[in-house]
């Protein structure tokens, strides 16, 4: 059995309803599907590519391909906006790691899968406008830009900090409000301070690393994030940000006395180990007034995305229970989000939410998150995130440079959300 076995099941599924419809790209797809040697794997590849791109080319650029090379096909796509910018990314991965089949030498037979499923991703955004016959034009980025437009007349001046922002990820759209803060907004959403007076009020305290590996330190504090993000969607808790709860990393301090001052009532704390695949999280609850344990939770389960995403979603869900809060239907959908299955791109992911990262180190890492899943909406728009800093508060890089770096990325995390909010 071949690595990339699961990948031709999927293409498999598309050949079959693809029968009769579109001859060439059938023909090409069933030669694809029935390849043997790594190399004609990914010829075969570049060959349906090339069927879409050609009638791309005709129907969209109203122009016959002749020998025009894919990439100035697919770059002219781009800048013409005929092509949605998460299609784009898939049909440049494609293009340039399928090469090794047509001039075959040295490569990874791991960069197999990646191209079978950009292909995969393609085919059935193309179907689906062949099927519909609606318009294929990119339109995210020009929402988008049209969004800046209005608000031209916004004071500018940020004053915040990478950690904050981070604290800032209670969802997809909380995500690019920020990003579109960050570049154009002087007012942020939450001024980080914890709202005085609320009964259901609780801090979520830095998780402690157990897994005596200092290099774990990232992901004890991206599971502590993730979790906050989830609590931050539901409306009737009050919480204060990340960045406030940060400074009490290893405190000596009591309970009480940290939940004091916090100003809250209660507060979520816990410790994370990892041995091999296999993770244990322990969580408790605590009664800020007296340090009383409220509920507690010993979560052993393998190192995977979903089990992951499967404890934060419970953590925030016992929570809201405990303090006898309701979730609402959308916000408790929003929760339950699996976002990627992919564990090694959600772990990347999670290093990265810690904001603990400078932006040379984020950034590769959430590229590598992307290109282990092309569909991962939340690592677009942590990149944007990323990248928007930088043109802000304490940034470097001029404001047309950061925006045309990240338009296409908050594009493609508009594309690619799955839970509407």
């Amino acid at each position: 059995m071949t690595i990339w076995s699961a990948e031709i099941k999927e293409l498999e599924k598309l050949f079959e309803s693809l029968k009769g419809r579109l001859p060439d790209l059938e023909k090409e797809l069933e030669r694809l599907i029935k390849a043997d040697d790594e190399n004609m794997v990914l010829l075969y590849s570049r060959r349906c590519l090339e069927v879409i791109i050609t009638d791309l080319c005709e129907c969209e650029l109203k122009r016959p391909r002749k020998t025009e090379p894919l990439k100035g096909i697919i770059d002219k796509l781009h800048k013409e906006e005929k092509v949605p910018s998460h299609i784009i990314t898939s049909m440049h991965g494609l293009n340039e790691l399928s090469a090794y089949g047509a001039h075959p030498k040295d490569f990874d037979s791991e960069q197999i899968k990646p191209v079978l499923v950009n292909l995969d991703i393609i085919i059935k955004w193309y179907l689906k406008c062949k099927e519909t016959g609606t318009d294929i034009k990119a339109k995210p980025v020009e929402v988008i830009k049209q969004k800046i437009r209005s608000t031209e007349d916004v004071k500018k001046n940020i004053t915040i900090s990478r950690k904050r922002l981070a604290g800032l990820l209670g969802g997809l759209i909380s995500i690019i409000a920020v990003v579109f803060a960050v570049l154009y907004f002087s007012k942020i959403i939450g001024d980080g301070k914890p709202i005085r007076g609320i009964e259901k009020s609780i801090a979520v305290l830095p998780f402690e690393n157990k897994s005596n590996d200092p290099e774990q330190e990232d992901f004890c504090d991206g599971i502590m994030q993730e979790i906050l993000n989830h609590l931050f969607m539901i409306e009737e808790l009050s919480l204060p940000s990340s960045t406030s709860s940060l400074r009490f990393k290893g405190s000596k301090l009591s309970p009480r006395e940290i939940a004091r001052k916090l100003d809250v009532n209660y507060l979520l704390e816990g410790n994370v180990s990892k041995s091999d695949d296999n993770v244990r999280i322990i969580v408790r609850m605590v009664n800020g007034k007296n340090g009383k344990i409220l509920w507690a939770e010993d979560y052993k389960r393998t190192m995977t995305a979903t089990d992951l995403l499967e404890i934060q979603s419970d953590v925030a869900q016992k929570v809201a229970e405990n303090l006898d809060v309701a979730i609402n239907p959308e916000v408790k959908n929003r929760i339950d989000d699996v976002p990627t299955k992919n564990t090694e791109a959600y772990i990347l992911f999670l290093r990265c939410a810690s904001g603990s990262q400078e932006f040379d180190q984020t950034m590769p890492m959430l590229e590598r998150a992307i290109s282990l899943d092309p569909g991962f909406a939340d690592a677009y728009a942590l990149l944007a995130l990323n990248w928007a800093y930088e043109g802000g508060h304490g940034g470097s890089l001029p404001r047309e440079q950061v925006l045309e770096k990240a338009e296409p990325l908050i594009a493609n995390a508009f594309n690619w959300v799955r839970i509407p909010y």
